[in-house]
């Protein structure tokens, strides 16, 4: 699983983990063939290949399952240039926008602000 994680391909920094880490591509696995062999430790390797294959399939459903129960509480928005739209705002999480004794009290909306430009689709987390 280790293997798998550090030779994936990750979107965000367009690179493997391991590329990142030891600044080169990993060493390839060897796939042997699945013809029968009279050497167990052949036999062990064969064995070996058939669970690589299996464990990557599981963790690529899981992956999957993951990403569809996090989609389930997003939804998509599009704002129209000139609406008036409110900006929601963690002040416990910005300090620069704490300036009360209590900022569990503090309003977590901002606004109305107009859109001035759309950069690209957004979405939002339901709450």
């Amino acid at each position: 699983m280790e293997y798998w994680f550090n030779t994936t391909f990750n979107a965000s920094t367009k690179f493997t983990p391991f590329r990142i880490v030891c600044g080169r591509d990993p060493p390839a696995l060897y796939r042997f063939q699945d013809s029968p062999s009279t050497v167990a430790a052949v036999e062990d390797i064969t064995l070996h290949n058939a669970m690589l294959d299996l464990l990557k399939s599981h963790l690529l459903l899981a992956q999957q399952r993951m990403k569809k129960f996090a989609d389930n509480h997003k939804r998509e928005l599009s704002f129209e240039i000139g609406e008036m739209v409110m900006l929601k705002l963690w002040p416990n999480r910005l300090k620069s926008l704490a300036r009360c004794v209590n900022e569990k009290l503090i309003s977590r909306f901002y606004g109305p602000f107009k859109v001035l430009e759309s950069i690209g689709p957004m979405v939002l987390e339901a709450t």
